[in-house]
């Protein structure tokens, strides 16, 4: 872990490691590679997939196949990798996305959210199609409100890379007044009293919003707030944009922090589907006008 997972993955990746070591492979934590077999891992896997499911049976499997190959290409173990040819459960892709009546019941419900950065959190989350989990640790220092093309630099994502994402005018907006409050953080745009100094868990405010808005909050129609993130998906997909455009807004890899770095060519099209798929999000969220950048600040919507 510490060799390996650490210097290379994403925090929360490394969480989700530990956790499965502790919960599915702590007899084997002392057992040498020699002594595994491809059996033993298939046993252990079809285990897992019954107690725990197939995506952490297939979760253990990937990390094992993984630190065997670590292993062989570092000198560690010589012998051939027993976890390839392990048959894996079948996953069936989410395909989720938030309809347009439930966003019209999703922005009253945000509008009416107590815990404003939270509430703000989420809504930056649409806006710019970011993992939670990122825009959650947001940081002033990363983001470059300012200039012709504003700009939120992760320093690290699920990938392990960084990545640009353009801020349209309403995201530019909320984040602003974000920054005028009083009693901002100096360090993070959604703070909290807890130990990282941000916030680190939704749960409980997005199960709260939906209960609001009368979405379901459990069950196989259960909206999650990685939804939302598919949702701007697809919002682009009506506006007519192409995959691969959609692909680099939602994930857009530099070679740099600075803007200059890009074309002309890379811009313009991430420009035009954040300003466009956020109007038309925004809209059917309630705002009272989009286009007014105030209002989305001050967090107006429609009754």
């Amino acid at each position: 872990m510490t060799e390996w997972v650490v210097p290379r993955k994403a925090p929360k990746t490394a969480v989700v490691y530990r956790s499965l070591i502790n919960s599915h492979l702590g007899p084997w934590k002392m057992k040498k590679l020699s002594t595994l077999t491809k059996n033993k891992i298939q046993r252990l896997h079809t285990e897992i997939g019954l107690g725990s499911g197939p995506y952490a049976a297939n979760r253990v499997h990937s990390f094992i196949r993984a630190v065997y190959f670590y292993a062989i290409d570092n000198g560690y173990y010589t012998g051939s990798n027993p976890a390839v040819g392990v048959i894996r459960h079948k996953e069936s892709s989410r395909d989720r996305i938030a309809q347009r009546d439930e966003l019209a019941r999703l922005g009253a419900a945000w509008a009416d959210e107590p815990h404003t950065t939270a509430r703000d959190c989420m809504l930056v989350a649409l806006l710019t199609g970011a993992r939670i989990s990122n825009v959650m640790a947001m940081a002033w220092e990363d983001l470059h409100l300012e200039g012709e093309v504003p700009f939120w630099r992760i320093p690290r994502t699920k990938s392990g890379e960084a990545v640009v994402i353009y801020l349209s005018n309403p995201a530019v907006a909320v984040l602003k007044a974000r920054h005028g409050l009083p009693d901002r953080s100096d360090d993070w745009v959604f703070p909290s009293h807890g130990k990282t100094g941000h916030l680190v868990e939704l749960k409980t405010v997005w199960t709260r919003v939906l209960k609001r808005a009368g979405i379901p909050d459990e069950g196989p129609d259960k909206l999650r707030l990685h939804d939302m993130r598919r949702t701007l998906g697809s919002y682009a997909v009506m506006e007519g944009f192409a995959s691969p455009i959609i692909g680099k807004a939602l994930g857009h890899q530099p070679g740099s922090a600075a803007t200059h770095v890009y074309t002309r060519t890379h811009i313009d099209p991430l420009r035009d589907l954040f300003d466009r798929t956020n109007i038309r999000l925004l809209r059917d969220l309630g705002y009272v006008d989009p286009d007014k950048v105030k209002d989305i600040a001050d967090g107006k919507v429609g009754r």
